[in-house]
C-alpha cells in the first residue's frame, strides 16, 4: 500500500468513529436543527456538546494498535513514520471537524447576521486545541483514553470547586501577558470557557491557545514517530 491517498484511506477505516459516537453526533445535529427552528438563542449549547464529543472522537489511540500490528500494512518499508502519524492525527480529528462545520452552518441559519460561534477565532481555537490534546493524550494508550482522562480531570476540578477559580482567571479581563497566560491556561484546562463567550478572550489568549494546540500536536507527532513497534500478543 503506497501513496498518501491510500494511507489516508487505510487510516480512515482503522480510526473511524464507533457507531455510538456517530449516533451521538447525529443526535447533536438533530438537536441543532430543532433549536434553529424553535430556539435559536440556545443553539450554542450544541457547540459545547460537539466539543465534548470531540474529546472522545479524536482520542483514537496509537501505540496499542501499533504493537498489535494494525499499522503494519502502511508502516512496512516506510522510512519516515512522522508522515503516517500526521495523517493519523488528521484522520482522528476529521469526524469532529465535519460535525463542527455542520454546526457552523446551523449557527449561520440561527443567526444569519452574525459569525457562527463555531467559526469565531475562539471557537476555532477551542476545537483545534481539544482535537490536538485528545489525540496526543491517547497516543501512548488505547482509544478514548485521552478523552476519558480529561473528563475525569474536569469532574475532579468541579467537585473541588476549582472550575470557579479557573473561570475567574479566564474572565479576569485583558491586561498584562501574565494575565493573558493565566486566562489561556484556564482555557486549556476547560476549553468550554472559550465558547461560553466567544467574543470575550483577547487576542493574546487566543494566540496562546492556538500555539498550545500546535505544540501539543507537534510533540505528539514527534513522540509517536519514535514508539517501539515490537509486536505483542493481542491477548
Amino acid at each position: 500500500m503506497t501513496g498518501t491517498v491510500s494511507v489516508a484511506r487505510f487510516l480512515l477505516l482503522l480510526a473511524r468513529p464507533s457507531g455510538a459516537l456517530v449516533l451521538v453526533g447525529a443526535a447533536i445535529v438533530a438537536m441543532a436543527g430543532y433549536l434553529v427552528q424553535v430556539s435559536p438563542q440556545g443553539f450554542d449549547q450544541t457547540i459545547a456538546m460537539a466539543l465534548f464529543l470531540q474529546m472522545f472522537s479524536a482520542s483514537t489511540g496509537y501505540r496499542g494498535r501499533l504493537v498489535r500490528g494494525h499499522f503494519d500494512p502502511i508502516l512496512t518499508g516506510v522510512a519516515r513514520r512522522s508522515k503516517i502519524v500526521v495523517l493519523h492525527a488528521g484522520v482522528s480529528a476529521l469526524p469532529g471537524a465535519v460535525l463542527w462545520l455542520l454546526l457552523a452552518t446551523g449557527g449561520w441559519l440561527a443567526a444569519p447576521h452574525a459569525i457562527p460561534t463555531a467559526l469565531t477565532p475562539a471557537g476555532l481555537a477551542a476545537f483545534a486545541f481539544v482535537s490536538a490534546m485528545a489525540w496526543a493524550a491517547s497516543l501512548p494508550s488505547t482509544r478514548y483514553a485521552g478523552g476519558a482522562c480529561w473528563v475525569v480531570a474536569l469532574f475532579i476540578a468541579a467537585s473541588s470547586h476549582n472550575i470557579a477559580t479557573l473561570r475567574a482567571a479566564f474572565l479576569a479581563g485583558p491586561g498584562s501577558w501574565i494575565a493573558s497566560a493565566r486566562a489561556a491556561a484556564a482555557a486549556l484546562v476547560c476549553p468550554f470557557f472559550l465558547i461560553a463567550d466567544p467574543s470575550f478572550p483577547d487576542v493574546r489568549v487566543l494566540v496562546l491557545v492556538a500555539l498550545a494546540a500546535v505544540l501539543v500536536a507537534g510533540a505528539g507527532v514527534a513522540i509517536a514517530a519514535r514508539f517501539d513497534g515490537a509486536l505483542t500478543d493481542a491477548s
